[in-house]
């Protein structure tokens, strides 16, 4: 039996379309998991009239781990860098992605992602630089990769 590993999507949502290109390629991978059954949880589930904020800190709570996908719209988020951000590097794993390019070059405060190794392909693109659709496969598949050892390694 697959364990199960629920997981929260931290996001810019002026970043949406970056981010349903970069889940198109990875929850197939995801999915296709041996030994995990992932679930990833984003904000899209939430139904109209619930209460938006008790349902975004009960998957915190719930999640595993979580996927920051960064972005200069991510790190400029007050919800985000006040809200997810402190409750995701809580975890043992957290897995920052960059979703676009990114300076680490101390010209932008990463919000306490600064210690934390960032995921970029073994080429040092983010992922909107990966143009084509084999690209971002094997982006997508170098993570998915990262993400497996990263569970391992911390199980719960």
């Amino acid at each position: 039996m697959k364990q199960s590993v629920p997981f929260f999507v931290s996001y810019a949502r002026r970043d949406l379309d970056d981010v349903n290109r970069f889940r198109a390629v990875l929850e197939p991978l995801l999915k296709s998991s041996a030994e995990f059954a992932f679930g990833a949880w984003t904000d899209q589930v939430i139904l109209p009239g619930e209460h938006w904020r008790s349902e975004i800190d009960a998957a915190l709570q719930r999640s595993r781990f979580g996927l920051l996908l960064l972005s200069p719209e991510f790190l400029a988020s007050q919800f985000i860098t006040q809200n997810e951000i402190p409750s995701l590097l809580a975890k043992q794993v957290v897995v920052p992605v960059a979703l676009q390019r990114i300076s680490l070059d101390g010209s932008m405060d990463l919000r306490g992602i600064e210690d934390r190794q960032i995921f970029r392909d073994a080429k040092g693109r983010a992922f909107d630089g990966c143009g084509r659709m084999t690209g971002r496969r094997e982006f997508a598949g170098q993570l998915f990769t990262k993400i497996l050892a990263l569970l391992k390694k911390y199980p719960c």
